[in-house]
């Protein structure tokens, strides 16, 4: 009876993937990464130290051997302790491409990134559980994550854990926990799940300010070459900051691409954009949808005109403003020349 509890106590908690392997992301980062001993949770963590807003920490890869690659399990958590502004992002690979999902310690949500609240940066310990198939379904319904490969997070701070779990996140509420003497699951403040829809909040204006070129939605013809336009990036006071771009266009394939652009203070305070290139081959015929093509199907989709993938809500009515801004500009200028 006692051997049987024990492995049924054990069975509680392989029922997920963690991950303890850190990198720096960019290689000449000045950031840097100690493993540490936690008074409050009685066992090790990864402490972070930035000297710049620029310094990235990676657990994983997007692809390649490093990626995690985990096809099974789709719902993520973590335990983190911060006192200043942080960015994780959670590389999937998806039905369209790769995606990245992004969390930050704000309260803006917009497409694929999520605020968590300003309150996980309380120098407490908190626990962040997401759906990550649900998160990217609330901006792509029909698209749908193949694999999970990696975890990202910037700025200075401690990282309890990192997992992936094959249940799925319940609705949302908060449960207050005891600490425990368990690794995997003592944390002092209350879970935080955090799986409310996303709204439209406000920014503050002591963070930086991006404006996108040509906008936020972008349409582009199937095979030619993609030059983005680019953004400009300011600070509170003005001053310019340099911008990274995360996503890819296949110009090569019909689709629907985002591009990610964050720019990040010296405070450490993160503002992100995001772009939607429509990659598109002019034509009337619908695109087929089969769970399995055959390779009698690849051939005849090689002659097919293929239509655009659906648009959001948001970018059907970004499509109307942008109309609305040419229409506005033909008039002006035939008044110019009347």
């Amino acid at each position: 009876m006692k051997y049987l509890l024990v492995i049924m106590i054990f069975s509680l908690f392989v029922d997920a993937k963690t991950y303890k392997d850190w990198g720096l992301l960019y290689g000449d980062s000045e950031g840097t990464i100690h493993k540490v001993y936690d008074k409050e949770l009685k066992r090790e963590v990864t402490q972070f130290k930035s000297q710049s807003s620029r310094d990235t920490y990676i657990n994983g890869a997007k692809k390649g051997k490093k990626a995690w690659s985990n096809k099974s399990e789709k719902t993520i958590e973590w335990t983190l302790k911060y006192t200043e502004s942080f960015v994780v992002m959670v590389s999937v690979k998806t039905l369209d491409g790769y995606r990245n999902l992004i969390y930050t310690s704000g309260n803006e949500n917009g497409n694929l990134y999520f605020g968590l609240g300003e309150d996980m940066v309380d120098g407490e310990w908190n626990t962040i559980t997401r759906d990550l198939e649900r998160d990217l379904r609330r901006y792509e319904p029909t698209n749908s994550i193949l694999s999970v490969n990696a975890f990202i997070i910037r700025g200075s701070g401690k990282i309890g854990k990192v997992e992936l779990l094959k249940s799925k996140v319940q609705e949302p509420k908060k449960i207050k926990t005891q600490p425990t003497v368990s690794p995997s699951l003592s944390v002092k403040k209350s879970e935080k799940e955090l799986l409310k829809e996303p709204q439209t909040v406000v920014k503050k204006e002591n963070t930086p300010q991006i404006k996108l070129n040509r906008g936020e939605l972008l349409y582009h013809k199937l095979g030619e070459p993609f030059f983005d336009p680019g953004m400009v990036a300011k600070d509170s006071s003005g001053e310019p900051l340099s911008v990274e771009k995360l996503g890819e266009v296949n110009i090569n394939k019909v689709g629907r691409y985002v591009l990610t652009y964050m720019a990040t203070d010296e405070k450490g305070n993160t503002t992100i954009k995001t772009r939607v290139v429509m990659v598109y081959k002019s034509g009337i015929a619908e695109q087929k949808k089969k769970s399995t093509p055959t390779p009698q199907d690849i051939e005849e989709e090689e002659d097919e005109f293929l239509s655009l993938p659906p648009l959001t809500e948001h970018e059907k009515v970004k499509q109307v403003e942008s109309l609305e801004k040419i229409n506005q500009e033909q008039e002006e200028m035939l008044d110019f020349f009347d």
